[in-house]
């Protein structure tokens, strides 16, 4: 085998490590919406009937300042936002009469927080509770980089075993 075939050799290896190495770099997580620590708002229930009980639990605003809760610029309700380091509060409330979706809107000062409720007629509401945020996606991308590792390798194997094979002839 000449010094071409070495070269040539040499070059696919080379590309074949920068392919691999791609991959091994980390990506920022594509279902990454929710950063952490950002202000939020969340009903509890998200879906109600006409008339009952909603509670908003918030956080976000600054500490001490007052935050009003209103639907369609109606102020149902307002709290102190606690000086526990996340600005947290709950106001309770009556949903809308009527059936629809509404814009939650809680103000206090700069900060405006916003949720969307849902008001159903009849015995068709939804009582679903708020809390954490639903997880969504999969984190296979360790598995992704493990894979690719392990076909470069072959990669790697196969091009030895050639190369073997045709100095030996």
């Amino acid at each position: 085998m000449g010094s071409n075939g070495g070269i040539t050799l040499i070059k696919r290896l080379l590309v074949l490590a920068a392919i691999v190495l791609s991959f091994l770099v980390p990506a920022a997580a594509a279902n990454a919406q929710y950063i952490e620590g950002q202000p939020g708002c969340a009903l509890n229930p998200t879906s109600i009937t006409p008339g009952g009980t909603v509670t908003a639990s918030c956080f976000g605003c600054p500490r001490g300042s007052t935050a009003e809760l209103s639907i369609a610029g109606t102020v149902l309700g307002s709290a102190t936002a606690a000086s526990d380091g996340f600005g947290s509060f709950s106001i309770t409330f009556r949903a809308p009469a009527v059936a629809g979706n509404y814009d939650v809107v809680v103000s206090c000062g700069s900060t405006v927080l916003s949720n969307v409720l849902t008001v159903v007629a009849g015995q068709q509401a939804v009582t679903t509770t708020g809390g954490a945020l639903p997880v969504t996606g999969s984190d296979s991308g360790n598995l992704v980089r493990i894979g690719m590792v392990l076909v470069a390798v072959g990669g790697l194997v196969l091009l030895a075993t050639r190369r073997r094979a045709t100095a030996s002839t």
